[in-house]
């Protein structure tokens, strides 16, 4: 589990036009990611709680990078955000 503690920025979009109350708030962090040795930009998308957030017990984080050829499913790689911003919870 972990905890957001600070964000670099905070997006409100609204997937379905013609729902105007269907909308998500969300939550990016800035970071890197690192994968076979190289190191590359990524941000942290984080939903705030919401009617359409799934993801509700903080187990599970989804990274926005650029697409990093070679990387698989599976892969060993490395997210590094700031301390101050994400913290581990028990």
């Amino acid at each position: 589990m972990f905890e957001i503690l600070g964000n670099d920025f905070e997006i409100t979009a609204n997937w379905i036009v013609d729902r105007p109350s269907f909308y998500e708030t969300f939550w990016l962090v800035d970071g890197t990611l690192e994968h076979k040795e190289k190191i590359y930009p990524a941000y942290i998308y984080y939903p705030c709680p919401s009617d359409v957030k799934v993801h509700l017990d903080n187990t599970k984080f989804e990274i926005l990078a650029e697409k990093i050829e070679g990387l698989d499913y599976g892969d060993a790689a490395a997210v590094t955000v700031d301390a101050t911003k994400v913290r581990p919870k028990s």
